[in-house]
């Protein structure tokens, strides 16, 4: 399971991240970027990859509380 869900956040950072101009670091996606995302692949996406890697990057300190936050809360809402 955790491979899985570590090979979704790698198509997401190798799919949209890489192609775009210019391409954005994986520590900085967006709420927009994951919304891309979706539209990319028609909507199958698996949303409980981007919930887990943001809980990891908010409790490593890695991403501001309050972003992580907002961002899970569009997530629960999606």
């Amino acid at each position: 399971m955790i491979q899985e869900q570590t090979n979704n956040i790698v198509d997401f950072a190798s799919n949209l991240l890489n192609n775009k101009m210019p391409p954005s670091m994986l520590l900085d996606f967006t709420q927009k970027d994951v919304e891309a995302y979706q539209k990319l692949k028609r909507g199958d996406i698996n949303l409980v990859s981007f919930k887990r890697f943001v809980r990891f990057l908010r409790e490593t300190g890695r991403m501001d509380w309050d972003e992580a936050e907002q961002l899970l809360d569009v997530f629960k809402h999606q």
